[in-house]
Order: structure tokens, then sequence, then C-alpha cells
């Protein structure tokens, strides 16, 4: 997995994170 997958990847989960949180 290249760093550019792994950066896309870690920006999805945050993104995931927040809506989870609510802080859409």
């Amino acid at each position: 997995m290249s760093a550019q997958d792994k950066l896309k990847l870690n920006t999805i989960e945050s993104a995931i994170n927040d809506i989870r949180l609510g802080k859409v």
C-alpha cells in the first residue's frame, strides 16, 4: 500500500468518525 493510499484511508476514517460524532 502506498503512502498516498494510507493518507486517503486516514482521511476517510476521520470523516467517518466526525459524521458518527455529529461534527459534520
